[in-house]
């Protein structure tokens, strides 16, 4: 009894969801739509029992007699069955169409509270494999919520059909369609038990899954042609893909034929009590105790029961499996940002100070600490410098100077206030970030500049004097339709394709677009040549000569005027001072960039010999 308690509280859950889904203000659009189909529904329900009704009226007619009225009433009838049929036909194709376009509304709200939650989520969640495979399964499933929907509909038009067949077909015999009903308990615990599995199954392997996702996109993918072309790789993908898919298949096959095999077999029950049915009123009809259109009336009725049960067994399956999904996506949906914007100081200062104060931080609890006890202050109009090798924590101090992550230990202060009293939109609106893995957008140029504060995206002369900044006019004067232009293919076929470097500099237009009294440059110049290098950080110079700026770099040469410089090693902060301080200190510092300078010094004697 618990279980069925339970599993009829699941049910309403589900539909109550499907409920709050279609009556959504954002859903207002698809109104009409949405009262067509009840409309519809409610027609749909009462045409088969008419045309049934109508059926037995001709079989009667056509064994009672040939005289005047009765052709009159045959011609009657037949014309009624003909209008019936058009209006069947009609309302079918008009209820495609209507679920076409709400199915289309409720797709596209979906898909939209789905990108609303990814916004919303903090960076540390795309750091956790478990993350993707959520977010895949939420994905996948958004679309079979708006199919959940439409079985929600469909499974109240059957049960209220049936109600209406059942009382129809008890009036010839209570007793078989009792046994009817009960007939069909064996399929749908059978089915039901199917779906679990299937789905239990799916949920299992939602990383297996996830790997085959990934070895398409590779083959799929701008980022690694060269190398699949260079390389060879579709064989070595291929047998990887072949291999998880073979095990994967073979796994859902077993467990697809085992529950396969029951569905059928308990088909055998609803067909027996049929044929039953069938019998008893056939002798009825034999024995004179029923007419012909008796039997052709009821042996409707019978069918409109047993269809509809089916039909009600099939949307309470889907609706269950919808079940699963749902909960699965409304569990993502409930997640929450770790970091809490619950500050109300809203920070609008151009002079900035920024203070470390014993800050040690980790991307999860697991894994090592990349800052350890760091403490340093930063402020304007100072240029400051972070240096060290791979992994040692540069990076990371960035992304705690924007509350991208709240550090595990220690604070950090913002003009002498705890940075977590501040409102997380109005610190990240005083950075102007170009990171080291910058994105490349698809965009039109205008659009790929003014992406860092869109609100400005109409004053073009802001725009060319951000790509004037980082020497990329040169070449985007050149594009036949300017700043119109599409960057990539991906987005518009007449796209263009840029060059690395070509990249770095409309990344650094984009930085320099949104002004802002810190700049945070990461490895500014990576894909740079030495000519445009040098033309950027002259340009850095005079753009932050009054402002805070903040820059990465593995090229010492770039660091040297900077007011001060934060050497870093395996996340502790081990050396700081001006460059002649630290060469003067002869530690970590100066042993990197000597071992630099050395380089430049023994192609210079090679050149020499």
């Amino acid at each position: 009894m618990k279980i069925i308690m339970n599993k009829t509280k699941d049910f309403f859950i589900i539909i109550l969801f499907c409920h709050q889904i279609t009556l959504a203000p954002q859903v207002e659009k698809g109104r009409k739509y949405f009262s067509l189909i009840i409309l519809i529904s409610i027609i749909s329900i009462i045409l088969p029992f008419l045309t049934i009704y109508l059926t037995s009226e001709i079989i009667g007619v056509l064994t009672g007699g040939t005289d005047n009225n009765t052709i009159n009433h045959f011609s009657i009838l037949c014309v009624a069955v003909f209008l019936i049929g058009l209006l069947a036909k009609a309302i079918n194709t008009f209820q495609i169409y209507c679920n076409g376009m709400y199915q289309d509304i409720l797709n596209s709200y979906i898909r939209v509270l789905m990108m609303e939650k990814s916004a919303e989520l903090d960076v540390s969640f795309f750091d956790s494999p478990h993350f993707y495979n959520e977010m895949r399964d939420a994905t996948n499933n958004a679309p079979l919520i708006t199919h959940t929907v439409f079985q929600a509909f469909d499974f109240m038009k059957n049960f209220i059909q049936f109600i209406l067949a059942a009382i129809l077909m008890s009036r010839f015999s209570l007793l078989f369609t009792i046994f009817m009903t009960i007939s069909i308990i064996p399929h749908v615990i059978f089915q039901r038990n199917q779906l679990d599995a299937l789905y239990n199954w799916q949920r299992g392997v939602m990383s297996d899954e996830r790997k085959l996702y990934y070895l398409t996109d590779i083959l799929y993918s701008k980022e690694y042609v060269k190398d699949v072309k260079l390389f060879n790789l579709f064989p070595f993908i291929k047998e990887k893909f072949t291999t998880t898919w073979s095990l994967l298949f073979s796994a859902k096959r077993k467990l697809s034929h085992k529950y396969t095999v029951l569905v059928a077999a308990s088909n055998f029950f609803p067909e027996l009590i049929i044929v039953l049915f069938m019998f008893s009123l056939g002798i009825g009809v034999i024995e004179n105790t029923h007419l012909i259109s008796d039997y052709s009336y009821y042996y409707g009725i019978a069918g409109q029961v047993m269809a509809c049960m089916y039909m009600i067994v099939f949307n309470y399956g889907q609706l269950m499996d919808g079940k699963a999904r749902i909960e699965n996506y409304r569990k993502f949906m409930k997640w929450s940002s770790t970091i809490n914007d619950d500050g109300d100081i809203k920070f609008n200062s151009r002079q900035v100070k920024i203070e470390f104060r014993n800050v040690s931080f980790r991307y999860s609890k697991d894994a090592p600490f990349a800052l350890k006890n760091v403490s340093f202050i930063i402020q304007s109009p100072d240029k400051t410098a972070i240096v060290g090798v791979n992994g040692s924590g540069k990076s990371s101090i960035i992304k705690l100077m924007m509350r991208l992550y709240d550090p595990t230990e220690g604070e950090i202060l913002l003009n002498d206030i705890n940075i977590c009293k501040y409102t997380i939109e109005s610190i990240r609106m005083c950075f102007s970030t170009m990171f080291q893995e910058y994105p490349s957008y698809a965009f039109d140029v205008r659009e790929s500049v003014s992406i860092s504060n869109y609100d400005n995206a109409e004053d073009i002369n802001s725009i060319k004097n951000a790509l004037h900044k980082a020497d990329a006019w040169q070449f985007i004067s050149k594009f036949t339709n300017g700043l119109a232009t599409y960057l990539t293919r991906q987005y518009d076929e007449a796209g263009v394709e840029l060059s690395g470097g070509e990249w770095q500099k409309i990344s650094a237009a984009r930085t320099f677009f949104r002004e802002t009294p810190i700049m945070i440059l990461d490895e500014p110049s990576a894909t740079l040549d030495a000519e445009s290098e040098d033309k950027l950080f002259r340009q850095l110079e005079m753009e932050y000569s009054d402002k805070c700026a903040v820059l990465i770099s593995h090229r010492l040469s770039n660091v040297i005027m900077a007011d001060q410089i934060l050497v870093l090693d395996a996340g502790k902060l081990i050396e700081r001072g001006t460059h002649m301080e630290l060469l003067r200190l002869g530690g970590k510092y100066a042993e990197l960039f000597n071992l630099q300078a050395g380089k430049y010094n023994q192609v210079g004697h090679l050149k020499e010999i």
